[in-house]
């Protein structure tokens, strides 16, 4: 009889689990007891909404604090009204020192289509916490919406790593769409994140029905 840790006998190598990885043939058995012990790699599930904000008209700013520690990847999912005046929107975080907010202490790299020219793409890489060519919001006609992953976000070993996907139109039927990323070259663990305008009168205030959503997902590593 195959023994726990001792899985795969004669049709496979013997190995032990990790949280991470399970390679090898194993019986149910010792599948249930090493799920039982927490050395199993479950899967990582589904999105738990960690909180929303919605927009009021009357700030630039919106503030995510207190973030829970126990998942391993955040996502912040910005569904964005028309917006009275273009500026860009920057993702500042904050370790535990307070929001970071020199432009400098971040990094992105961006392919982006370029508006009414389709098919143009261009890459952009600069300073700036925030993955994108184009302002966003971007018109007063328009909704925009824009999805940030954040992996491994409670790991205080690690720069924080945010991969983007946004599209931003236009009232000339044009649509800008940026992916890329950006990385907080600040090494620590998220307790908070800012979204903000790089122009913050009130021209260019959140407008009413925006949401911003943050999930967590997974156990933190």
């Amino acid at each position: 009889m195959v023994g726990y840790g001792e899985n795969g006998s004669v049709i496979g190598p013997q190995n032990l689990p990790t949280s991470s990885v399970a390679s090898g043939v194993w019986s149910l058995g010792e599948v249930a007891e090493a799920q039982r012990d927490e050395i199993w790699p479950n899967p990582i599930g589904d999105w738990d909404i960690i909180g929303t904000q919605i927009a009021d008209d009357s700030t630039a700013t919106y503030d995510f604090t207190s973030i829970p520690q126990n998942f391993r990847d955040l996502r912040l999912v910005i569904s964005a009204a028309r917006a009275a005046g273009a500026s860009a929107t920057y993702l500042y975080m904050d370790i535990g020192s307070g929001f970071d907010t020199t432009n400098g202490n971040y990094a992105q790299t961006t392919v982006s289509n370029n508006g009414a020219a389709n098919g143009a793409m261009r890459v952009s890489a600069s300073d700036v916490p925030w993955p994108s060519n184009y302002d966003f919001p971007r018109d007063a006609t328009q909704s925009n919406s824009a999805i940030f992953d954040i992996f491994d976000y409670s790991t205080s070993s690690k720069h924080s790593n945010i991969m983007v996907v946004s599209s931003a139109s236009v009232n000339n039927g044009s649509v800008y769409t940026t992916t890329g990323g950006v990385q907080h070259k600040v090494a620590g663990a998220i307790v908070g994140i800012r979204v903000t305008k790089s122009v913050t009168s009130s021209v260019y205030h959140w407008k009413q029905p925006t949401t911003f959503t943050l999930f967590g997902r997974g156990s933190a590593v």
